[in-house]
């Protein structure tokens, strides 16, 4: 009668054919919903899956609420703002208003923003485009000088001086235009020659109250006799 006792360890990985069909019933015992799983020594134990989800008997996995739910925080940072002012970075400016309509912003001399009008005119009247007409333009004569003095709402000067002086071309080489702007105005001279306007070079005294331009030649010298416009802004 053949032996049909296996010995210890003769049953080898080879030896197990590769269509065996073995009952896992006959595997070792363990917890329900447990599943084999490598340990540090390279061999298998069964363990039971925990933690943000759990195995059930019938393969079910479900994840606990604590792994569904996200939770989102919003940290809401109040900050109080001194009464008459607003903040610029990092410093709160001082603002006031007179309460009238169409004040604008402007900045003093001590950084503090004042509601104020543009020379007595609001903001609507400023930027209406009705209302950019040149004022009233002025004429006087120094010598045989003959200067016009035009004023703008925007508080620019325009000069024309002539290049003649009634009875011949204008003998003077310099022209001072009052302006009285209380500010160094922006220079720049042209000569008008009926369409054609050409920049020219000349030297400027600026002042705050006027403005004196000279040239290296008498002002009826010019070819062709122009005018000389002096536009201050």
């Amino acid at each position: 009668m053949p032996d049909t006792d296996l010995k210890p360890f003769s049953v080898t990985d080879g030896k197990i054919s590769n269509q065996a069909k073995i009952n896992p019933k006959k595997i070792a015992p363990a917890n329900e919903a447990s599943v084999l799983i490598a340990q540090s020594d390279r061999k298998y134990q069964p363990k039971t899956i925990y933690g943000d989800a759990t195995l059930a008997a019938d393969g079910k996995l479900t994840l606990s609420e604590s792994a569904t739910a996200s939770t989102t925080t919003t940290t809401v940072v109040s900050e109080t703002i001194p009464e008459g002012t607003i903040k610029v970075g990092s410093s709160f400016v001082p603002v006031s208003t007179k309460g009238a309509a169409g004040t604008i912003p402007i900045r003093t001399k001590t950084g503090k923003l004042e509601a104020d009008t543009v020379e007595g005119k609001s903001l609507e009247f400023v930027v209406s485009a009705k209302n950019q007409v040149a004022g009233t333009s002025t004429t006087s004569t120094v010598g045989t000088q003959t200067t016009a003095t035009q004023n703008h709402p925007n508080t620019k000067v325009v000069a024309t001086i002539s290049g003649t002086d009634g009875s011949g071309p204008n003998p003077a080489s310099s022209a001072t235009i009052p302006h009285n702007l209380g500010f160094l105005p922006s220079v720049s001279v042209v000569t008008v020659d009926g369409s054609t306007i050409t920049p020219i070079e000349t030297e400027v005294a600026n002042g705050v109250n006027s403005t004196t331009i000279t040239l290296t030649q008498t002002i009826g010298s010019l070819v062709g006799n122009p005018d000389l416009e002096v536009r201050l802004g």
